[in-house]
């Protein structure tokens, strides 16, 4: 074809330039080759066809990003958060320091982990009602081994 030779480190750049810009969730990349006329040239018209399909991707880790400096504090970061555990287990606990001491202090504690619990079985409840979006939903049909098969 002609040109200079492809240097590795300007498909680097070229990738991490694609990857910033969020090339990559496209459904097709095509490209085409276009005249060199008036000039020697030989110019690429390069097209991107968005997805429009919106289902999640499974999340996969790609070994480029252990190159990056900063992956290690944004670990750390994530594994230094502070975690209650789920509602269910802050209600556990909470029931259990009620055994022990009546006090008005656990039977509040007791009652902010309760309203957490139902607020948290609200939210999953309209997840999993707008991932269905089927009728028998909304009529009691919530954790059969049906429900469970036509959501995947």
């Amino acid at each position: 074809m002609g040109g200079r030779p492809f240097a590795i480190a300007e498909g680097a750049d070229f990738m991490s330039f694609m990857e910033e810009d969020g090339v990559f969730d496209v459904d097709s990349i095509s490209m085409l080759h276009l005249a060199r006329h008036p000039s020697d040239h030989a110019p690429l018209k390069i097209s991107f066809a968005a997805r429009s399909d919106n289902i999640p991707r499974p999340f996969r880790f790609l070994n480029i990003w252990t190159t990056k400096p900063e992956l290690l504090e944004v670990i750390r970061q994530a594994w230094n958060q502070d975690v209650d555990g789920s509602p269910l287990y802050a209600v556990q606990r909470a029931e259990e320091a009620v055994d022990h001491d009546v006090s008005e202090e656990c039977q509040v504690e007791l009652s902010k982990a309760q309203a957490k619990l139902r607020h948290a079985l609200s939210i999953e409840g309209q997840f999993w009602s707008q991932k269905a979006r089927l009728k028998w939903l909304r009529q009691g049909d919530r954790n059969s081994k049906y429900f469970h098969a036509a959501i995947r």
